[in-house]
Parts: C-alpha cells; structure tokens; sequence
C-alpha cells in the first residue's frame, strides 16, 4: 500500500498519541518513502490555547498561525470539526504506519488548498524541525 498526500487514515501511535487512534494527514512525501504527518483532535479549544502559548500569544482574540480547522466538508471521513496543532508534525517511513494492524486509509482530503494551508501552518511552527520545513 502506498499513501499519498492528501490521504487520511486511523492509526494508533503510543509515541504521539497514546492508545486513542486519531485522524492523521499526509501532508508530504519524499523519494524515500517518508510521509510527513499531522493528526487532528477534536479538543479544538484546548489545541487554540496550546498554540497560543506556542506562538507567545498574550491575547485570546488572536488567532494562533500554527491551528488549522478541518471539518465534514473537507472530508468524509471526518466525523466533526476538528483541529490541527500544526506544531505537532511526524515523519516517519510510510511502512511504519501501513504495516500497522491499526492502520486504516480512509478518504482523502478532496480540497488540495487545505493541504497548502496545512502546510504554511506548518512553516510558522516556532517548534517543527528544520529539515521537515524545508521539505514542505
């Protein structure tokens, strides 16, 4: 199986989060087989004010750069609206997520701007390594 970007899939990662599967984004995919991933949380408020702090944000009607809202409408395998903390980025090979008995590809994202919003989100990160930014 091979991902792609824009493609959406469950996968329980302990290291990330936790035993919970979340929804995880490919976001970008290199010639070697490595995906750089984000994962959304329904937890929007929560994730607003991580970013928030993140960004060395003082004041709670400023919208933090590094949170992106997806919902139904970008996908049908979103169930509700959900947030990213783009600040909380993976890349790892493709095989450690597919070969996973927790893996499952489910539909992709349809609005390929959203891929590019994810991505400048990503690029503000004061946190995201180097060498994934520059990948992006």
């Amino acid at each position: 199986m091979s991902l792609k970007v824009g493609d959406v899939f469950l996968a329980i990662n302990p290291g990330f989060s936790g035993d919970k599967s979340h929804f995880h984004i490919v976001v970008q995919k290199t010639k070697d087989n490595l995906v750089v991933v984000t994962y959304t949380t329904t937890k929007i408020e929560e994730t607003k004010r991580h970013c928030r702090r993140v960004e060395r944000i003082t004041f709670p009607s400023i919208e933090p750069a590094t949170i992106v809202l997806v919902s139904p409408s970008d996908s049908v395998s979103f169930t509700e609206e959900c947030a990213i903390n783009c600040n909380h980025v993976q890349m790892m090979s493709e095989e450690s997520y597919t070969t996973k008995q927790a893996f499952k590809l489910l539909q992709p994202i349809k609005n390929p701007a959203l891929i590019g919003k994810i991505r400048e989100a990503i690029k503000q990160s004061p946190i995201v390594e180097q060498k994934i930014i520059k990948i992006l």
